[in-house]
């Protein structure tokens, strides 16, 4: 083997640092955009949940909703086959 030269190894200890120093700056750069994904996914799951928490509340019902809700389709329903029963036999009998 080839005794090597002063300049050689000056040579190779610059591309490793050179090379060191790429691999620096592109996780550097990785770093920063996966910080700005994270950003961007923050906000966007805040957004989520702010929309969530407004169909939680325009559909949250509780007892007396539901109560109430039901009475007026019930109301619906017996109005609709009375005018069915008007519509083929002409009286309504209760």
């Amino acid at each position: 083997m080839p005794p090597t030269t002063e300049t050689e190894l000056k040579e190779l200890r610059d591309l490793v640092i050179s090379l060191r120093e790429e691999m620096r700056l592109g996780f550097a750069a990785t770093k920063t955009e996966i910080q700005r994904v994270e950003a961007k996914t923050d906000i966007k799951f805040a957004e989520l949940s702010g929309k969530i928490d407004v169909m939680d509340e325009r559909t949250k019902l509780g007892f007396w909703g539901f109560i109430g809700r039901a009475v007026i389709i019930g109301i619906f329903i017996l109005v609709i086959g009375f005018a069915i029963k008007y519509f083929f036999f002409g009286t309504v009998k209760l």
